[in-house]
């Protein structure tokens, strides 16, 4: 090979590294299939489940509120039509989760103030649930992405839950999560790979500080904010 011949074919490795970076990077497009907007649509329900458990002791009850979480379980069974499961890995752990919710709050109406061993248990249920899924999410794609943001989006927003409720006096949850280096990880990816809709941002500056500070003055607010944020990221992997 002559020394112009060498010259050329580098140049062209070249042009096509540029041209693939500038294809990535101005077009910011990933591959996203149905199995991960199922996936992370099944990762929200079963964060929401654990939300709404350790945010009213009539989560459960056939008395009171009954804030009614049989659509979000409906959901949750729904969206595993569009995953491929045929060992029922994911069934099993989401049956797990409600069956761990279902738990809690029977114990915490039963005691008065739930036992850490049933809220351990939901702990370890929604994080079981949540592994698998991320697993099954596609590699080095924006949907894995997606995944984690909502996953840290979400935890903290179970731990403010927690904290901010009479369930907290049993068990101070902080000792094992650590919310401001989550916090501090979401707020990064989320500058690195930004979510084009900017109700999603607007809602982060809100919510952000009143986490960190765990401000119980708006619960209900916060709650929903984290909520609709995690769909806005669901639904940037389908737009």
């Amino acid at each position: 090979m002559t020394l112009r011949n060498s010259k050329v074919q580098r140049r062209a490795r070249f042009h096509r590294f540029l041209a693939l970076l500038t294809f990535t990077f101005s077009s910011y497009s990933w591959s996203i299939s149905h199995t991960d907007v199922a996936l992370l649509g099944l990762m929200i329900d079963s964060y929401k489940i654990k939300i709404e458990t350790w945010a009213s002791i009539d989560v459960y009850s056939e008395t009171g509120p009954n804030i009614d979480v049989y659509p979000v379980e409906l959901s949750m069974q729904q969206r595993l039509f569009n995953v491929d499961d045929p060992e029922e890995v994911l069934l099993n752990a989401k049956d797990k989760v409600q069956e761990s919710a279902q738990n809690f709050a029977l114990n915490w109406q039963k005691q008065g103030a739930p036992s850490w061993d049933f809220g351990e248990r939901l702990e370890g249920s929604v994080e079981t649930l949540t592994t698998l899924i991320n697993d099954r999410m596609s590699v080095e794609t924006e949907a894995e992405i997606r995944a984690r943001q909502l996953e840290l989006l979400l935890q903290i927003t179970s731990i403010y839950v927690f904290m901010g409720n009479e369930v907290a006096t049993t068990y101070d949850i902080t000792q094992d999560l650590n919310v401001e280096d989550m916090v501090a990880e979401l707020s990064e990816s989320i500058r690195v790979t930004p979510i084009s809709d900017h109700s999603f941002a607007a809602k982060w500056r809100y919510i952000k500080p009143v986490i960190l500070k765990m401000d119980f003055r708006a619960p209900d607010l916060v709650k929903r904010h984290a909520l609709s944020m995690a769909v806005i990221l669901q639904r940037s992997l389908d737009s």
